[in-house]
């Protein structure tokens, strides 16, 4: 019954993630789509060998030291996002009639082609 419940949980979770995280590289570097893959896959398999190592240090110290990892990496994810987010309605013209959530606030190019045409 775990197994089948990490499956489902692993599958839904994380797959659409990696895509999205490539998605998003490649519109900010589209001349070099290839190198942002192959970094941002390899930057995935390093943490895949890494923090397993990290981990089974902190599992010897004490279980609760995991959690606080988890807790940090969690809050990193979070302030990356959130700068990523800013960052892709400063530097990208999104049409007027697009509805995406944040537009008006974060799109200040947007704002000037309004004031000067």
């Amino acid at each position: 019954m775990c197994n089948a419940g990490a499956f489902v949980i692993g599958f839904s979770a994380a797959g659409g993630i990696l895509q999205l995280g490539v998605s998003v590289m490649s519109e900010f570097f589209p001349k070099s789509k290839a190198k942002v893959t192959s970094i941002y896959m390899m930057m995935g398999g390093l943490a895949n060998f890494v923090i397993p190592l990290i981990t089974g240090y902190l599992s010897n110290i004490g279980l609760q030291y995991i959690i606080v990892l988890d807790f940090t990496f969690a809050l990193l994810a979070l302030i990356t996002a959130i700068i990523v987010f800013i960052r892709y309605y400063r530097v990208f013209i999104i049409p007027e009639n697009d509805v995406r959530f944040g537009e008006r606030k974060f799109c200040t190019r947007l704002n000037t082609i309004k004031h000067r045409g």
